[in-house]
Parts: structure tokens; sequence; C-alpha cells
């Protein structure tokens, strides 16, 4: 008895990567958003003087910088979260099958 091992793709294969953009967008924007604001205090602060401010404004860079590098992680991550996913979608578009056969021999007519 014979067998034949093959894989069989009910749907083609997709490239799901764009799925990517819209959370990368969203990330840039957050870091935008966060960006004004922290320029938009460190203005109101300006004319301020005082231990106080000095420390908040310290505290407020600090902060900003941390979010900044997560943010920016997040961004270069996507595309690597986007390609497994990819990948996990496609695998479950896919069945491997085995075709048992029997092989039959024909004798030629005398």
């Amino acid at each position: 008895m014979g067998q034949i091992n093959r894989t069989y793709r009910f749907r083609p294969y997709e490239d799901l990567k764009n799925k990517s953009a819209l959370f990368k967008h969203q990330f840039e924007e957050m870091g935008r958003l966060g960006y004004e604001m922290v320029m938009s205090i460190e203005k109101e602060l300006a004319s301020s003087l005082g231990r106080i401010v000095d420390e908040s404004l310290k505290a407020l860079l600090q902060n900003h910088k941390e979010n900044e590098s997560i943010i920016n992680r997040y961004i270069s991550q996507m595309d690597l979260v986007a390609d497994r996913y990819s990948q996990n979608i496609n695998d479950m578009k896919e069945q491997s099958i085995t075709i048992y056969y029997e092989e039959v021999e024909i004798s030629a007519p005398k």
C-alpha cells in the first residue's frame, strides 16, 4: 500500500502586515500629543521660579523621555507582531493530508 503526504491550502496566502499600520499610527499620535503636552507645560511654567517648579519640570521631562522610549519600542515591535499574526492566520488555512492508495498490477492481454 502506498501513501502520499501533502499540504492542502484552503485559501491563498495573505500578507497581513498592513494590519499594524493603524496601531503604529496610534502610537505615533500618542507620541506627538505627549510632546505637545510637555511643550505646553514647559511654556506655562517658564515664567515660574522655585525648587518645586524645577523638580516638577525635571520629573515631567524624565517621564516624557521614558514614554517616548516605550512608544518607539512598541512601534518597532508592531512589524514583528504583524508578521507572526500573518503566519498564524495563514497556518490555519492549511491542512496536512495523507492519501493512502493500493497499487493494482494490471497484466497485458496475451
